[in-house]
């Protein structure tokens, strides 16, 4: 729709809001969140109640604000936070706009609060700016600038800025310097219903003259019953491209905030007008609110006097909205069972039920590896099946292997009906592994990371009542640096508690074990690996890569595989004893079901560490020695040091014979090679002397290198000795050195 930036109003600060401020930041904008009024005038001891000083209340509150989501693990400020609203209409609160002594002073003890939990917490980096947003209203009862009493809204800005200049006007003592808070980091901000020309004529010019320096944000914007007798659709466009004029007319201007996103039910009727949309009539989810199930509706515009004011808003902002599509179910969100599939399958498209069977597969343990098989598969489902063929055609040009797959699950789905019409006849297919996806053959339950961390918390603290044999107090510490972290350990846990507790033979339905409401999933090991690369914080069955802890050791001990209990094993000598195995027959007896292996770690560490075939290790006493052998073990090492030595003692023979028979074949043609080079170099020495007689009479002839070699020879230099060499600077061009025998040795010898 064109937004850049949402505002939200309060906040828990129990709760994290990492997770939301990460979501924000992704989508390209920005979050002004606001302090609630608990802390002014709802909590026991509201400042409201303490002489208007809000300074300890708001303390504490912001602390907390800081702990859990505001700040970076490097100390700086969230980066998806535009700036803060540390009090909304504070001159309708606190306790209302004929007290502005009494507003003043809780804004400035208020902002007190806020620097001191900003130095407690060390934060560093760039700091957001503050701002207390007041109502567009007139105060006549405030002590600035009675002349001004014509501007709405301005005289309780002034009246701020007065607090800040002078505190003890107000009766507060401050333990910060807040005249330079204003000037570094503060800026006006007000709601307004009045319409945009009225902010234009009314406020701006005067809020220049007496704020020239200091920027201004409407965080309310919005007039729904604009008094015209002229259509109002036309009227809220107008007004809509008014406000965003304003932004033209003053440089002071931040942004201006559209009001509101959502009716709000629980208000007043006449407060309906203002929210852009209502609740349809399409559970999304369903989440849990202080112990109360709390559903979340999708969202339909709203209408208020014939007028839908979401396109108009985002045509607007710049933006745009498609509202045929609102309030359809979403294949990427609904839940993964009869209810969501019946509300796919009612949207008819072979894509949307693709994408919601795409989602059951990962749920599954498996990856799509064939979109072709996967729309084939989605067509059967009740969709068109048109849809399924164009997509089939579309993939035409895809590899043989990938026809081979889908043709073997079309031989297979020929024996049910075409049409399915149940989530479990889709399930009990998935489940006979299609070829159009891979399937892991050591998935693990995991925290979703499509869901948030506060419903991956609730599902932790229930699970860590159910488990059995589990108990949450050992929990691994490098899994409890977030709830992501947490949940996959205690998640893939329960998840192998189950499959344990199943009666032998049977198969287990990951979605009955590993789904909570969408919290988990039943995940391949490609998907926690890019959470995890070292996997300390999943149980799985697989030896390499389970959690070094009990449970991953009992995962392992219950596939009552021999080869993964030694792997496992082989694994923890070297991984945490930092040992050695000698004798690996020993450590496989150790690992072999029949035995069976010790219970716990604990137990297998006694066993390991006073195992003659363990050995090395910071941990361990003895070091690596040969064990003591047995006379026949004795004896076979003796016949393999006979054998060896037979060995080579023949091979010398060979390579004797083979010498002497190369020798014999090549000493007549060495003695002729070297008879001949030595008539050379006296030929040579002879024709450079009568070379250097010739130079004297005048006459010069003296060959190149380059002659030797288009006569034949490979290289002079590699040809000739070094007294060759000399005299072959001078050498005419006719004479030529002699070349060497080539002989081929003959164990290289290959008969054409």
């Amino acid at each position: 729709m064109g937004a850049t930036v949402v505002r939200t109003y309060g906040n828990n600060p129990k709760n994290d809001h990492r997770a939301f401020l990460d979501e924000v930041l992704a989508q390209g904008m920005h979050v002004i969140p606001g302090l609630s009024d608990y802390p002014y005038t709802q909590m026991d001891g509201a400042c409201i109640n303490n002489n208007f000083d809000c300074y300890n209340d708001v303390k504490a509150y912001y602390l907390q604000n800081l702990a859990n989501g505001f700040l970076l693990e490097n100390g700086t400020y969230h980066p998806a936070i535009a700036h803060l609203i540390i009090v909304n209409e504070p001159d309708r609160i606190l306790p209302g706009i004929d007290e502005p002594l009494h507003f003043g002073k809780g804004v400035i003890s208020a902002i007190d609060g806020l620097l001191d939990a900003e130095k407690e917490m060390n934060v560093t980096g760039k700091l957001i700016n503050f701002t207390a947003t007041m109502t567009f209203k007139f105060c006549p009862a405030c002590t600035q600038h009675p002349e001004l009493g014509g501007t709405p809204g301005l005289r309780q800005m002034l009246e701020v800025y007065n607090a800040m200049m002078h505190p003890e006007q107000y009766g507060y003592t401050p333990k910060n310097d807040l005249a330079e808070l204003y000037r570094t980091r503060y800026f006006h901000s007000f709601n307004t219903q009045s319409a945009a020309w009225a902010v234009k004529n009314e406020f701006v010019p005067v809020y220049e003259t007496m704020f020239p320096d200091t920027p201004f944000y409407v965080e309310e914007y919005h007039v729904a019953d604009l008094d015209v007798n002229w259509n109002q659709t036309a009227a809220q466009q107008k007004d809509l491209a008014d406000a965003m004029n304003l932004l033209e007319t003053t440089s002071l201007l931040l942004g201006v905030s559209f009001f509101e996103y959502q009716v709000s039910i629980f208000k007043k009727h006449w407060e309906h007008q203002f929210g852009m949309f209502a609740l349809g009539n399409f559970s999304i989810d369903q989440v849990d609110m202080f112990g109360v199930p709390v559903h979340i509706w999708c969202l339909v515009p709203s209408e208020w006097r014939g007028v839908h004011m979401p396109p108009l808003v985002a045509a607007a902002y710049g933006g745009s909205i498609d509202m045929s599509t609102m309030c359809l179910p979403d294949p990427l969100k609904v839940k993964l069972n009869q209810e969501g599939f019946k509300q796919i399958r009612s949207l008819n498209s072979a894509e949307d039920m693709a994408v919601f069977i795409r989602r059951a597969v990962e749920h599954l343990g498996g990856n799509v590896l064939y979109d072709r098989g996967l729309q084939e598969f989605a067509a059967r489902f009740g969709v068109a099946a048109t849809l399924g063929m164009s997509a089939a055609q579309a993939a035409g040009d895809q590899d043989q292997d990938q026809e081979q797959h889908v043709d073997d699950d079309r031989r297979l789905s020929s024996l049910v009906p075409v049409s399915k019409t149940t989530f479990l006849d889709m399930l009990d297919e998935l489940r006979r592994h299609p070829k159009w996806a891979v399937w892991d053959e050591s998935p693990a339950c995991v925290a979703d990371r499509l869901s948030n961390t506060d419903a991956v918390g609730q599902v932790i603290a229930t699970l860590c009542m159910k488990m059995h044999w589990f108990n949450c107090s050992r929990i691994p510490q490098d899994c409890k640096t977030d709830a992501w972290q947490t949940g996959d350990y205690v998640f893939s846990a329960y998840a192998q508690e189950r499959i344990a507790e199943a009666p032998k033979g049977s198969q287990v339905n990951p979605l009955d074990i590993c789904y909570f409401n969408g919290t988990a999933l039943y995940a391949s090991a490609s998907y926690y690996a890019f959470a995890h690369a070292d996997h300390t914080c999943v149980v799985n069955t697989d030896p390499h890569t389970t959690a070094m802890t009990d449970e991953g050791y009992h995962a392992v001990l219950g596939t009552s595989d021999a080869s993964a209990n030694a792997m496992f094993l082989e694994r923890y000598v070297r991984d945490e004893l930092k040992a050695n195995v000698t004798d690996m027959d020993k450590l496989r007896k150790l690992a072999s079901p029949d035995s069976p292996p010790p219970d716990t770690l604990d137990q297998l560490r006694t066993v390991l560490r006073e195992a003659s075939w363990v050995c090395g290790g910071e941990a361990l006493l003895k070091s690596c020695v040969e064990t003591e052998e047995t006379p026949m073990q004795w004896l076979m090492h003796l016949g393999w040091t006979w054998i060896t030595l037979g060995s080579l003692a023949g091979l010398c023979i060979v390579a004797c014979c083979i010498t002497c028979i190369y020798v014999a074949s090549s000493s007549d043609e060495s003695d002729d090679w070297a008879k001949r080079n030595m008539e050379y170099t006296v030929r040579l020495r002879d024709e450079v002397r009568r070379t250097i007689t010739a130079e004297a009479n005048g006459s010069h002839s003296v060959v190149s290198e380059n002659s030797w070699k288009s006569r034949g020879v490979r290289d002079p230099q590699l040809n000739l000795s070094p007294q060759q060499l000399a005299l072959s600077q001078l050498a005419p061009q006719h004479l030529a050195p002699p070349q060497p025998v080539q002989t081929m040795p003959v164990a290289m010898y290959q008969p054409m």
